[in-house]
């Protein structure tokens, strides 16, 4: 494995895991966000449709029952 393979797989994890994207370009050194949005678009669709799906089941509980937890 090359260090370049272990990087992306870092960064994509990361990313799929809800670490904000200013946050992997920082640690990667991007000086722009934009580079890391365009690299690893496939992981922030990815992440983005996750978090739509908890969205929706949270919109369909009771959200007095999850504040009761």
């Amino acid at each position: 494995m090359r260090p370049q393979d272990c990087r992306h797989y870092t960064a994509t994890a990361m990313i799929a895991d809800g670490t904000d994207v200013r946050t992997v370009a920082g640690l990667l050194g991007h000086a722009d966000p934009s580079l890391t949005l365009r690299t690893y678009a496939h992981v922030v669709s990815e992440a983005a449709r996750k978090a739509t799906d908890r969205m929706g089941a949270l919109a369909e509980s009771d959200p007095a029952a999850q504040l009761r937890k």
